[in-house]
């Protein structure tokens, strides 16, 4: 595993960049590491994790934890059966709710995301059912010379690095890299490869796009798809 220290220390020695204690540099190297590796666990989603939220019966809004940096899957469990539930926009939630009148006959069937902290269902929950969420947890701040990606795999972590040269070449501008661009192209190839190593590793492969007319939730008014 690389550490915080070691990071600086290669981009320094690449880059001509200062890292002694308490320079300017090194500050500036220490915020791109963890800049990093918070861009690199959300995007790639290497690592999921997976917690239950219970719901309030009649209540439709929720308070999304802090530690969920990215949502992946959702399913319900109620007291008779266990789905799967479709991710749509804040917007069409909307549209559900005041196309239903305020109707909360049926499980929930969709959820969305709306901000970064606002979990949207419809239609409310009748019963005290739970979500089930995969996510990407907040990977904790890389402080001191010592700590280390722990959530990312060791085969992985260059990624960080080429994400601070990238960050280095356009503070010096150096010519070198064009301002950095160099890097930028091997860090988002890097990240290419570990979003499909994850996905193949799961045997998964990306859902098919849904072409024509949306299916109708119960109350909601019609939607045409693209």
């Amino acid at each position: 595993m690389t550490s915080l220290a070691q990071f600086r220390t290669q981009v320094a020695a690449k880059m001509g960049l200062d890292n002694t204690t308490g320079s300017k540099d090194q500050t500036l190297m220490n915020d791109w590491a963890n800049q990093a590796y918070l861009e690199v666990m959300a995007e790639s989603r290497i690592k999921i994790n997976c917690a239950s939220m219970r719901l309030i019966a009649g209540s439709s809004d929720y308070t999304i934890d802090p530690t969920m940096i990215a949502i992946n899957e959702v399913y319900l469990a109620t007291s008779d059966q266990t789905y799967r539930i479709e991710r749509v926009s804040p917007q069409e939630i909307l549209d559900y709710r005041i196309g239903s009148q305020g109707q909360t006959s049926s499980p929930v069937q969709c959820y969305a995301v709306n901000g970064g902290d606002r979990l949207m269902i419809y239609p409310a929950p009748v019963e005290g059912d739970s979500l089930f969420v995969y996510f990407v947890k907040r990977p904790l701040p890389l402080v001191a010379d010592t700590d280390t990606p722990n959530d990312l795999p060791w085969e992985w972590q260059k990624v960080i690095e080429y994400f601070m040269l990238f960050q280095a070449g356009q503070y010096i501008n150096d010519k070198y890299s064009e301002n950095g661009s160099s890097y930028r192209t091997l860090y988002r190839e890097e990240l290419g490869r570990m979003k499909r190593a994850a996905l193949h590793r799961g045997g998964r492969r990306l859902s098919p796009a849904v072409v024509g007319h949306r299916r109708r939730f119960v109350g909601s008014p019609s939607q045409t798809g693209v």
